[in-house]
């Protein structure tokens, strides 16, 4: 069960404020969620008589995260510390039914914002005029109907014999030109960014190939964000602190300092070395390969580092891979 000694004098301040708005901006491992399931606690027993008097009620708690996972791992904490607080002899006796509120977290609003707004949809279905049936998508069905409606839309033009497609298609091959589509779909968001600082040159094709491909500057100024971005500092703050120590500790498994080297030598190139991030971005995806698969057995004990680098990993497949041309 948790108390106010269980957290630093800042989360404490945090899980008591009642300010309406609040901001933490902190690295992974730093006791976010536990810190905001202390928050959500002091606000279900209230900090005052008058809070205590006029509690809140979890149902009008929202808690938003990124993943279905986050959720599930949040509302299991939450239920662990209403059981603790409803066995604990110092509680026991106390005005919050801690047994209710635990039999409530299943229903509480701790989701994703796709979850949440779905559940409002559902909720005003009738007033809306949609099917109250209507549910989130998960991500095998959006890869199948992305997949169908990128094959429908290749398919159609080539039937029009559309010049633009068709010369694609000659010059890269179909199969390599719908791969191509994919991944530029994929990524349109970080594609839009590329070009916002450009919007005039989207309507002409030779500039913007010029632009792309011998200016440079859109990657420049692409790479430039990035870097100034907090979740490539937050990873490079645990790249320095969870990952390079690694190095030069004996008996690690093989497999880490390998694919510890290839994530520095990406974000290595991301902050002081521009002229060589091509080749470290291009060569990425078959040195991650060549370091080695996460064998459970072997990494026993080092699971966390597992993690890091696996959501390393994705930042770079997701931000930088973008820029390699082939």
């Amino acid at each position: 069960m948790f108390t106010a000694a269980d957290f630093s004098k800042e989360q404490n301040d945090l899980i008591q404020s009642r300010k309406r708005r609040i901001l933490v901006d902190a690295g992974a491992g730093s006791g976010k969620t536990r810190t905001l399931i202390g928050r959500i606690v002091s606000l279900l027993e209230g900090n005052t008589a008058a809070e205590r008097r006029g509690r809140v009620d979890l149902s009008r708690i929202v808690a938003i995260t990124f993943t279905e996972k986050a959720a599930l791992e949040m509302k299991t904490r939450l239920r662990g510390e209403c059981r603790d607080r409803a066995r604990a002899a110092m509680v026991r006796d106390a005005a919050v039914d801690w047994q209710a509120i635990e039999r409530d977290v299943e229903n509480a609003r701790i989701s994703t914002i796709h979850s949440f707004c779905a559940g409002l949809l559902r909720q005003h279905a009738l007033l809306l005029g949609i099917n109250p049936d209507a549910r989130v998508l998960d991500n095998t069905e959006t890869r199948l109907l992305f997949s169908d409606y990128l094959e429908g839309a290749l398919n159609r033009l080539l039937r029009e014999e559309d010049p633009d497609t068709l010369l694609l298609c000659e010059s890269l091959g179909l199969v390599k030109t719908r791969d191509m589509l994919e991944t530029l779909m994929k990524l349109r968001v970080r594609v839009r960014q590329l070009l916002e600082d450009r919007a005039e040159l989207c309507g002409d094709p030779a500039d913007l190939q010029t632009y792309w491909l011998q200016d440079r500057r859109a990657v420049q100024l692409y790479v430039d964000r990035l870097r100034r971005g907090r979740q490539f500092r937050q990873l490079l703050d645990l790249i320095a602190k969870e990952l390079t120590p690694l190095l030069d500790m004996p008996k690690v498994p093989a497999v880490l300092p390998r694919k510890i080297k290839c994530v520095e030598s990406v974000f290595d190139a991301v902050l002081s070395h521009p002229e060589r991030l091509d080749q470290e971005i291009a060569s990425f995806k078959s040195n991650w390969t060549a370091a080695g698969r996460f064998i459970s057995k072997a990494i026993a004990g080092y699971e966390d580092k597992k993690e890091i680098l696996k959501k390393i990993q994705d930042y770079i497949n997701e931000n930088l891979l973008i820029l390699c041309q082939e």
